[in-house]
């Protein structure tokens, strides 16, 4: 796989790269994923275009500040499967001429049966094999065979491809481990935060902008999977306290009570509040890959307390040794006492500004099309 010109360094303002993208959903809405594809592309230099392919409800092409986005319904009929919007996709990528293609974990599928002519970089995100693994330890015999079909479409991705991009060392292990990738072909690329979005605010009136009470003592849980992300074990760990603690729920509805408060849905640009209006974030996650709520919490200048199956962090996150309710109060009880300084919480991650990851993941475009 040759590129049609000849890369040393960064390129030139004459030059152009077009990169083929197989994401997940579009690229402007919201979603891990969806915000690691689109601050990548926001943050290339103008000599790099993107070509977005992502599924949708209807099948369409628009153009915004991450470049063209063609969307496709995710199904045939009433069959909806991501699978076969990758199939339609790469189809349509085989089409055109790109320099390089960069898929995400197992939306790439469809590359299988079109293959890319050019050089072929994957990011995995997580993978299936360590969610089952983590989050349906005691499947029952029918679960552990879907798990097998799920890792399928990943498996076939980090085999097929030149390069695989693991988020973390945990997906790494797990790329090389279950999936017998070749390690020599997998690095680590962390991700990144908008640290210009997601700056500290005062606490008050931050609370004022979501509406609730500004003396009241906040814990944060943000989520749309209450079973992964263990919103049950929150409540718990927060009752447990005899603190006037409430829990602030992000992202699901409930009925509030003394000791939790749900907000639903807030938007993005009121999330970067609830951050400020908390005191920790608790993030007693199952399961991930590289979670960017932690990256946004210490941006924001908030301690994290999250379970033993997360990546490491430099500073500002502390490990439950058990994911159990009394680890959990020990560790948060412990950061409620002597809380970091948010300013240095802060400080710890400006290196990991998305622009800063972006130039990392173009130096190793730059370096497979060479």
């Amino acid at each position: 796989m040759t590129p049609n010109r000849v890369l040393t360094g960064t390129l030139s303002s004459q030059q152009s790269t077009t990169v083929g993208v197989l994401g997940g959903q579009d690229p402007n809405g919201s979603g891990g994923l969806e915000s690691v594809v689109r601050n990548i592309a926001v943050n290339s230099p103008d000599s790099y275009e993107y070509v977005h392919y992502c599924s949708g409800p209807e099948t369409r092409t628009t153009r915004s500040d991450v470049g063209e986005v063609n969307m496709y319904t995710g199904g045939v009929g009433r069959i909806r499967s991501k699978h076969v919007y990758s199939v339609r996709a790469a189809r349509d990528l085989a089409r055109r001429d790109v320099d390089l293609v960069h898929g995400h974990g197992d939306n790439c599928l469809g590359l299988r049966f079109f293959p890319p002519e050019r050089p072929y970089v994957v990011t995995f995100h997580g993978t299936a094999a360590g969610m089952y693994e983590n989050v349906f330890s005691d499947s029952n015999p029918l679960r552990r065979v879907l798990s097998r079909v799920r890792m399928f479409p990943e498996r076939v991705a980090a085999h097929q491809c030149d390069v695989a991009v693991a988020c973390s060392p945990v997906v790494r292990d797990e790329l090389v481990q279950q999936y017998g990738t070749d390690p020599e072909k997998v690095v680590v690329i962390r991700n990144g935060v908008d640290t210009s979005r997601f700056v500290p605010a005062p606490r008050a009136d931050a609370a004022e902008r979501l509406d609730i009470p500004p003396d009241q003592r906040y814990i944060l849980w943000i989520g749309t999977d209450p079973r992964r992300k263990r919103l049950r074990t929150a409540l718990r760990v927060v009752d447990a306290i005899d603190e006037d603690l409430q829990l602030l729920v992000i992202g699901r509805e409930g009925t509030d009570t003394s000791s939790v408060r749900y907000l639903g849905y807030v938007p993005e640009e009121r999330i970067v509040d609830a951050y400020s209006a908390a005191e920790v974030l608790l993030f007693p996650s199952l399961y991930e890959g590289d979670p960017l709520v932690i990256w946004e919490a210490l941006s924001c200048g908030l301690p994290v307390v999250t379970s033993p199956f997360m990546p490491e962090y430099e500073t500002g996150v502390r490990c439950a040794p058990a994911h159990e309710v009394d680890a959990y109060v020990d560790c948060l009880v412990s950061v409620l006492s002597d809380p970091p300084d948010r300013a240095a919480l802060r400080e710890s991650v400006l290196d990991s500004d998305w622009e800063r990851v972006t130039e990392t993941y173009l130096d190793l475009f730059d370096r497979v099309m060479r």
